[in-house]
C-alpha cells in the first residue's frame, strides 16, 4: 500500500480529496498497532510519488 508522508506537494492532495499524511514512522506503528507484521518500508526513488508517499509491504497473519 502507499500512505501519503509530509511534503508541501502533499498539502494540495489533502487539501483536494481531504486525506491525511504520516511520516513513515508513524505509519509503521500504526500497521503494527493494526496486527501486521514483516512490515517493509518502500520509499518511492523518483517523480512525484517520492515526494508525496512511500509505499509499504507488510502481511497479516
Amino acid at each position: 500500500m502507499a500512505i501519503s508522508k509530509p511534503h508541501w506537494c502533499t498539502a494540495l492532495v489533502r487539501w483536494r480529496w481531504g486525506n491525511a499524511a504520516y511520516p513513515p514512522e508513524h505509519s509503521r506503528a500504526m500497521l503494527e498497532r493494526a496486527g501486521f507484521t514483516d512490515i517493509i518500508t518502500h520509499p518511492f526513488r523518483t517523480g512525484p510519488p517520492s515526494r508525496v508517499s512511500c509505499g509499504y509491504i507488510a502481511r497479516r497473519p
